[in-house]
């Protein structure tokens, strides 16, 4: 007598739709504001012909060519928020996935800002010739900003990431999707690792519209066409090593432990060996805004070496994590 298969009682879990719907017009709002950011950057790059220079922030003294990545950087925020607040009401499964690695992302972001905002409000003295309540200014500007830097990159990012991660979450949106997703053919922290990569990758290849295609490596600057050949190069290895990565290929792992490190070789020795006032100048900038610029550098030094090391080791501690991935070590995702 054939014996049947033991049926599965269901998992219990408790809905989170709601939660899921509150984040998602969080998000979709926070898109809405990154798109009104894109429009204030390109209306304040129209302007600028009709303005001083002296009056202008540096990302618009350089000109036109110097707004091309915030520019980018915000529609690509705006429309990927927009996205993922949309798949957050509706309870996607490849939505609660981005969501985690788009919210640990902004902790990461957040504690690095943190560690600039420390620096510049040290090194920050007001300009001579200032009202006498300056001081009071610079500590009421700095409050606000402490505060909001506080909400949308730590506290924000901190909640959706305790959110997301919630077994019951994760069960909501299976029940309403029981299909996988592209998101679950690998681990969630090889697709942080390959989305970070493909945004370096991006970011490479815009590179050469900018600042006149200038670029620091192992202390040298390039700019030009050297330059540019550098950036596309680089961006190439990058989308392959991403690629690679995310289809759990060993060569894939090997590929950006190397770029990995090439990167924490380059930015050491740029923090010891490279000619910060010439590398500005490369980029176009002169006057006042070199000498700030060069006031606030935090890329020399002890504390850039500090900061480099910061910046990465999170990076290193994934990729030795995920290892795991590569070597059998753990069951092999499809």
């Amino acid at each position: 007598m054939t014996e049947l298969p033991p049926v599965m009682e269901p998992v219990s879990f408790k809905d989170r739709s709601t939660g899921l719907k509150i984040f998602g017009v969080i998000l979709t709002g926070l898109g809405a504001l990154c798109g009104l950011m894109t429009l204030l950057l390109i209306l304040g790059g129209l302007m600028m012909s009709h303005s001083s220079a002296n009056a202008l922030p540096p990302i618009y003294t350089s000109g036109p060519p110097s707004m091309v990545l915030p520019v980018l950087i915000y529609s690509v925020l705006t429309i990927v928020q927009i996205w993922l607040g949309v798949g957050a009401f509706l309870a996607k499964r490849w939505a609660r996935t981005l969501i985690m690695i788009l919210s640990w992302s902004g902790i990461y972001i957040g504690v690095l800002m943190a560690v600039l905002f420390g620096f510049f409000a040290k090194n920050f003295t007001p300009p001579p010739g200032g009202p006498p309540n300056a001081a009071a200014i610079q500590a009421v500007g700095m409050a606000f900003m402490a505060v909001f830097f506080g909400i949308f990159f730590i506290a924000l990012p901190a909640s959706m990431a305790w959110f997301f991660t919630k077994q019951d979450v994760k069960l909501t949106c299976e029940e309403r999707h029981p299909t996988p997703s592209w998101t679950d053919r690998c681990p969630p922290t090889v697709l942080y690792m390959t989305l970070w990569q493909l945004f370096s990758a991006a970011t490479m290849s815009v590179l050469p519209l900018t600042y006149h295609g200038t670029v620091p490596q192992f202390g040298v600057i390039f700019s030009g066409l050297p330059g540019a050949a550098i950036c596309l190069v680089e961006a190439g290895l990058l989308a392959v090593s991403a690629v690679l990565y995310f289809r759990l290929s060993p060569a894939g792992w090997w590929l950006m432990l190397g770029m990995m490190v090439v990167l924490l070789a380059s930015g050491l020795m740029n923090t010891m060996f490279l000619d910060f006032p010439g590398l500005y100048q490369a980029m176009g900038y002169s006057g006042p805004e070199l000498d700030k610029l060069l006031q606030f550098n935090f890329m020399q030094g002890g504390f850039g070496v500090a900061f480099i090391l910061v910046s990465l080791g999170p990076g290193f501690a994934l990729l030795a994590w995920t290892r795991r991935y590569f070597s059998g070590l753990s069951p092999k995702y499809t």
